[in-house]
């Protein structure tokens, strides 16, 4: 709360203090009398003359300096008061004054000493032990100034001002649901209380931050729409909606939110590099350019819009230009992760064009370190999914996927592969949103992106369930699956997995689009999409395991159990082999009609690679398909880190980069290298 929030919330006028109404003094008595009705300047000379009379009066000492407060004057009315004090140091309402003077002025510590001398000489004075409640939350003790707030609240249970300091002290806390429904108590009693709305929209504001920071992004974004529903005109969380809706994948929606905090305030840089970088993402380069310009004509240094011009001149070629957007600043020490993070992997992204390995993997080592910070303040927040859970869900897994077991499987009706989605699955970074445009490109089917359906099935047979424990539930019911639970299970994943999916027209009668379900890491969850469908035809892309290892490592991703491995070298390379030993068991075992696909091979023959694709799904050959790039571009998201390469067509850059950082990348070939001439690549 700032300065002005606390005087309006600290008004030091009304009553003056009162002793016998002027006792036998006529002059005070008329004093007290002006002031009472309003009658300040008659007041302020009353009590002067009293004082050019009895310096020491301390009635009329405290009562001046009352109004010298109301005027502003508050060193003055400080001075006032003390005096008081020295001739009366045991009067709780001048004590309980001076502290209410001394928080307006914003001397938070001598004010709290102050209003604690007051509960002492008077514990029943609810205003004063409010008054500290505040204070002591606005000095950073949210549980002590709840603790003084309480007190006042048994004393005074519908006082207003009681109400919004608790509700205050519980923000400062960040207890979110407990300030909300305590402003929400003071507005029902009184609807129109400016500063009780005031404080709640900035309430919900707080909680939508503290959300994104622990990864929560939906109930993020219904917090700012709760904050924008009590106060409209709130600039900054229409900015801060913007940045959410397009992590969101709701660009539109995005660029909306960002173009109403510029409309409440065009001076706000921070929205209009939201919106510079909503606009790049979108892959509309040169009005992201123009934005992030004329933010910076603002705010030459502000870090948020350089890096915005750096990502669209990245983009364009003009990696010079790209980093000297960065010259002259040094990586934020302080402030928000995400953006110190973004700034460390784009300039990371940048060496590594510009052909500097070493400096490139310097930046991303720092920005995986602050990555190696934000999973753990996620994965410690109350109510999340515990660390390691993909792991042990591997581990899980691979031990029902054995012969003995698959044998004991009740059998069950199989959809045909017709009637099957295709799965596309590989470890991440091989290459499967190339795949994912270049297959969404053939007019026979239609991509689902990154969608978690086979949860929807996990549900919808075992009920919602967060820990590793709760897996096992999952797998007996698969083993012992009977028609029933099959077909609830296959219209739970099928209803999550189309969702949102526009339909294709028929090339002709009776010929619709195939769904093809791009989720790499399903490649983890074979045994489970066999058991479902067992006829379905598994693409895997496959990647040389150094460059696909070391692409990991230099992606921000939005981190989850899985993504979170990738902020550590070794511990990628282990996460590769520990998922291509689960693969390959789960190919000893089970039936699976995979096409396993390499990206060299897609790059160096892209004719033959796809038309081999092609045969495997009983397509014919398109033109279309080479037109891949240009649907990357016609999408308004694209919600994977390679949304910037896509679009622009087949590269080779990529291809075999991890031999110029091969002195780097030590602790992934000792794990990865039993898996080169597997999959067709010769030793290192």
């Amino acid at each position: 709360m700032n300065r002005k929030e606390r005087r309006a919330q600290a008004r030091t006028g009304g009553a003056p203090g009162q002793a016998a109404a002027g006792g036998n003094d006529p002059q005070l008595a008329q004093a007290l009398a002006a002031h009472s009705s309003g009658n300040l300047a008659a007041a302020q000379q009353g009590y002067q003359a009293v004082l050019q009379r009895q310096p020491d009066n301390s009635q009329a000492l405290h009562n001046l300096g009352l109004l010298a407060a109301q005027a502003g004057e508050y060193p003055a009315a400080i001075e006032l008061v003390q005096r008081a004090l020295k001739v009366k140091p045991r009067n709780a309402a001048a004590q309980r004054d001076l502290g209410k003077i001394l928080y307006a002025a914003g001397q938070l510590q001598p004010a709290a000493e102050a209003l604690e001398s007051a509960v002492k000489l008077a514990p029943r004075d609810a205003e004063a032990l409010a008054l500290l409640g505040a204070c002591r939350t606005a000095l950073g003790e949210g549980e002590a100034g709840e603790r003084a707030c309480r007190k006042a609240l048994k004393l005074a249970p519908e006082h207003p001002d009681v109400v919004l300091q608790l509700a205050n002290a519980q923000a400062w806390q960040q207890k979110f649901d407990a300030a909300i429904a305590t402003y929400r108590k003071l507005l029902k009693q009184q609807p129109d209380h400016a500063q009780a709305l005031h404080n709640l929209a900035r309430c919900y504001y707080n909680q939508a931050m503290a959300q994104v920071g622990q990864g929560e992004m939906e109930p993020a974004g219904e917090s700012l729409r709760l904050a924008l529903e009590i106060d409209a005109s709130f600039a900054d969380a229409w900015s801060n909606l913007g940045s959410l809706l397009n992590q969101l994948g709701r660009p539109d929606e995005a660029e909306a939110a960002c173009r109403r905090a510029l409309e409440l305030n065009p001076q706000d840089v921070d929205a209009r590099a939201n919106l510079a970088l909503i606009l790049e993402h979108a892959s509309r380069l040169d009005d992201a350019l123009a934005e992030a310009e004329a933010g910076l004509e603002q705010a030459p240094e502000h870090p948020w819009l350089r890096l915005a011009a750096a990502k669209v001149e990245r983009r364009q070629g003009r990696g010079d230009a790209a980093l000297q957007r960065f010259s002259g600043l040094e990586a934020p020490a302080e402030g928000s992760l995400p953006l110190r993070l973004d700034w460390h992997f784009e300039q990371g992204r940048l060496f590594d064009r510009q052909g500097e390995p070493d400096a490139a993997m310097a930046a991303f080592h720092a920005g995986n370190r602050l990555a190696r910070q934000l999973a753990e303040q996620r994965f410690s927040a109350p109510g999340s999914r515990p660390r390691g859970i993909t792991r042990q869900r591997m581990a899980a897994l691979s031990a029902r996927i054995t012969p003995e077991r698959v044998a004991n499987w009740t059998p069950i009706t199989a959809p045909s592969a017709e009637d099957s989605p295709v799965f596309l699955v590989g470890f991440p970074r091989s290459g499967t949103t190339l795949l994912h445009h270049v297959l969404e490109s053939h007019p026979r089917l239609r991509v689902a992106e990154e969608v978690e359906a086979l949860l929807s099935a996990e549900t919808a047979l075992v009920g919602d369930h967060k820990g590793a424990d709760d897996y096992s539930g999952w797998l007996d019911r698969l083993e012992s699956l009977d028609e029933e639970a099959a077909q609830a299970a296959r219209q739970a994943y099928l209803e999550t997995l189309t969702a949102g999916l526009p339909d294709k027209p028929q090339v002709h009668t009776g010929e619709e689009a195939r769904t093809v379900d791009k989720l790499p890491l399903n490649i983890l969850r074979l045994g489970e999409i066999h058991r479902l469908y067992p006829q379905a035809k598994i693409i895997l892309a496959l990647r040389h395991p150094c460059d696909v290892c070391l692409s990991a490592y230099m992606q921000n991703f939005d981190l989850n159990d899985a993504m979170a491995h990738f902020t550590d070298l070794e511990e990628t390379g282990r996460f590769y082999a520990e998922t291509m030993t689960l693969y390959r068991r789960v190919r000893e075992v089970l039936p699976l009609d995979v096409h396993a696909l390499r990206y060299e091979d897609l790059i160096d023959d892209f004719d033959g690679t796809v038309g081999q694709l092609l045969d495997f799904l009983e397509l014919d050959w398109d033109e279309r398909v080479r037109d891949f790039a240009e649907t990357a571009r016609k999408r308004q998201r694209i919600d994977t880190p390679s949304y910037s390469q896509v679009t622009e067509g087949l590269y080779d850059r990529a291809r075999y980069r991890w031999e110029r950082y091969r002195d780097h990348l030590a602790p992934v070939i000792a794990q990865v290298r039993p898996f080169l001439p597997a999959f067709g690549y010769p030793e290192v």
